[in-house]
């Protein structure tokens, strides 16, 4: 198997180091192995793409360091598992790719770890080197609102022939083909909202 790039983030030394020592010793899983004990080096090392998946306590995520996280992660596809050792509500927890909870077995935080960067792979990365042009992303809200491309030319004042070029140029910028997927991206992304969405309907 190929040497894994892990980042753990806990506020607690012995915590990250109890992990990190399970994963190199007993999980099998080779590699480097990176530490975070706060949101702003979590996402300094996630932005250098210094890791393939995050593992991390979700309490590190106060106000609205989830949204920012999720983001960047998202356009870098790195999943994030979260490390559960305390309560936290069934929707906190939603959020993350995947749980490993502090008393499972180092065989079950293997099979988890697997599955979801196996997962990740599959799924397509967001290429953030390129970002949408303001255009685009008028073409992109046209879309994730189920404008058809005459819909969308008589809307912005453009050629069909410029909706299908920019429709191209935003597929292949964010490595999304289909209609519902850009429009999960356009929701996710805050370029729509669901009421926006649902006044279409």
């Amino acid at each position: 198997m190929k040497p894994v790039k892990i980042l753990i983030a806990d506020q607690s030394e012995l915590i990250r180091h109890g992990l990190k020592f399970m994963i190199s010793k007993h999980l099998k899983l080779t590699g480097t192995i990176h530490e975070a004990c706060h949101f702003n080096e979590l996402m300094c090392l996630v932005e250098q793409e210094k890791t393939q998946i995050v593992i991390m306590n979700p309490a590190l995520l106060p106000g609205g360091n989830a949204e920012k996280l999720k983001q960047t992660a998202r356009l870098k596809n790195i999943p994030v598992m979260a490390l559960v050792y305390a309560f936290f509500d069934e929707c906190v927890l939603s959020q993350f790719d995947g749980q490993i909870y502090i008393n499972d077995a180092g065989c079950t935080m293997r099979e988890k770890i697997m599955a979801v960067l196996t997962r990740k792979k599959e799924e397509p990365a967001i290429n953030n080197n390129q970002s949408l042009t303001n255009r685009e992303q008028d073409v992109l809200r046209c879309v994730a609102l189920g404008f058809a491309n005459k819909e969308i030319s008589d809307e912005l004042n453009i050629s069909i022939n410029t909706v299908i070029t920019h429709r191209k140029n935003i597929s292949n910028k964010l490595g999304v083909k289909s209609a519902s997927g850009l429009t999960i991206y356009a929701v996710i992304n805050n370029l729509i909202n669901t009421e926006d969405y649902k006044l279409t309907k």
